[in-house]
């Protein structure tokens, strides 16, 4: 293992008295250890016991006071990805993930998990490169084409790079298809819709599963093409976990269906829409769970030899992922500025600007795939008076809003506030309009994960060379 001498230096700076920094600002212990690995191609530094993701961020935040570097940031912490992944594995054993690379595309989540055994979900071309490209972090038959709508150049190079399954919900693609790959395996993509989802895409994707599904099948078997299995998408951010159940129904009428035309129908994929915060109280991936594992057991039993996937992003990339930002402004004014309330005139509130904002970072927000985001001081210090707050992102526009309203101790320019639960859909969209920098990333795990990790490789040798 190779020591990082100057994350040493940092070490003794922090554990010493903070000499030059804020004397407002709290210091917590540090971890008594560490090293780095590239995993990858990134750098991602090893701690010898559990490292808390908040811990993680002070630690980088600390080291940025101390070079009077304020620029925004977000930490990775890879010892939670791995918990997820093996959470996945308890919950629902015959479901294999196909993690949905346009969720977060950062190098170093992928390559763990194709470490892993995660296969993947790609929609475009520049997606299957960045899985089969230069760095190949799985082979073709882990990766599924998930999009029912393809460019013709995208079809042709998917059929070089030997990706077949290939999803479809019309008959315009199936003509396509047919045209430029040599070696299709379609997958028939239904409409099943959680209404309750914070996306949903029944008005985009997938095929009525009644009326329009079974012609699909059919006209699949008179262009001379194999479907091989159905899948579903019951929304991003959904709440009805039984909405799972009625997609597996609906599959397993389609699966007869298909094979009454010839089809060889192995692959059920029951899509995404499974929650990425723990702390979420109206759907889990225990509650997805019981439903799944009941409809797989009667409509699909193992001893049915069935391919089950699914396409989850949220659920792997939210939790490891935490932004933090530095307050340029910290501006007092009535708290009826922020609620909106005559008889709040009086109310001293807050207006904090920070150096990331919702064209950056935080764009998951005006994407509308930021569930909740909630904000607290990196370094928080004791019994702080908490006031109405508004916090505001770098840019010009008055839309770069991160928190209408929420409750903050008074902060100065120059501290740090702490996002946590920021992985999914954050990093991907954020841009540097008006000129402000993106956020630079930051990488950790705890030694037990990353032996957990090396112990999946040596399965995979034919990966040692590339991710490690």
């Amino acid at each position: 293992m190779v020591l990082l001498k100057s994350f040493f230096v940092f070490f003794v700076v922090f554990v010493q008295s903070s000499l030059g920094a804020p004397p407002s600002r709290k210091k917590p212990d540090l971890p008594k250890a560490a090293y780095y690995e590239r995993i990858g191609n990134s750098k991602v530094f090893v701690f010898k016991s559990s490292i808390n993701s908040t811990v993680f961020s002070q630690i980088i935040g600390n080291d940025k006071n101390r070079k009077n570097d304020d620029s925004p940031f977000y930490t990775v912490n890879l010892g939670t990805l791995v918990s997820k992944f093996q959470e996945w594995q308890r919950e629902m054993p015959r479901v294999k993930p196909f993690y949905s690379v346009k969720t977060n595309n950062e190098p170093v989540i992928l390559s763990t998990l194709a470490t892993l055994g995660s296969g993947f979900d790609c929609a475009s071309k520049n997606e299957m490169n960045m899985i089969l490209g230069n760095n190949k972090l799985t082979t073709p038959e882990n990766i599924i084409f998930a999009h029912t709508i393809k460019p013709e150049k995208f079809i042709s190079h998917a059929d070089k790079m030997g990706i077949n399954k290939m999803t479809f919900d019309n008959e315009e693609e199936l003509y396509k298809v047919k045209k430029f790959h040599s070696n299709p395996r379609m997958v028939l993509r239904i409409n099943v819709s959680d209404q309750t989802a914070a996306h949903k895409l029944g008005a985009k994707f997938g095929s009525n599963p009644i009326t329009d599904a079974p012609k699909l099948l059919k006209k699949a078997a008179e262009l001379g093409l194999e479907v091989i299995g159905i899948s579903f998408h019951i929304g991003s951010g959904a709440t009805k976990e039984e909405t799972y159940g009625i997609g597996i129904k609906y599959a397993r009428d389609l699966f007869d269906k298909g094979l009454e035309l010839g089809h060889n129908m192995t692959l059920l994929d029951i899509g995404g829409g499974y929650p990425g915060n723990d702390t979420d109280e109206e759907i889990s991936l225990q509650k997805i769970a019981k439903v799944v594992n009941t409809a797989l057991d009667k409509y699909f039993p193992e001893s049915g030899n069935y391919e089950i996937i699914a396409e989850p992003g949220r659920y792997f990339a939210t939790a490891p992922v935490s932004v933090t930002a530095n307050i340029v402004s910290s501006v007092e004014i009535k708290a009826e500025r922020i609620t909106k309330k005559p008889t709040d005139s009086n109310i001293t509130a807050y207006s904090y600007y920070l150096n990331d904002g919702v064209y950056g970072t935080f764009a998951c927000k005006v994407a509308d795939f930021c569930p909740t985001i909630s904000s607290f001081p990196l370094f928080p210090k004791n019994n702080q008076t908490q006031y109405i707050s508004a916090v505001w992102g770098p840019t010009c526009s008055d839309s770069d809003l991160i928190e209408e309203q929420t409750n903050l101790p008074h902060m100065e320019v120059g501290e740090w506030l702490y996002y946590p639960y920021m992985g999914a859909y954050s990093i991907v969209l954020a841009t540097d309009f008006n000129g402000f920098e993106r956020a630079k990333g930051y990488y950790c795990i705890d030694e037990k994960s990353l032996q957990y990790i090396k112990s999946r490789k040596a399965a995979k040798s034919d990966l040692l060379s590339v991710l490690f």
